[in-house]
């Protein structure tokens, strides 16, 4: 999972971004703050259920 995570970060990275929309089904979601939390300030994250 980690490895999942960090491969996410590095698209984000690559693409220059700063503000992302994340669509996670509602059981996801916890594992999604988890990792968001990690990057809080770096990037600003909007969660939306799927």
């Amino acid at each position: 999972m980690a490895a999942s995570l960090y491969t996410i970060k590095q698209k984000i990275d690559e693409k220059n971004l700063s503000s992302i929309k994340v669509i996670v089904p509602a059981h996801r979601k916890t594992l999604m703050k988890a990792f968001i939390d990690r990057f809080i300030g770096v990037y600003n994250f909007e969660i939306e259920d799927l």
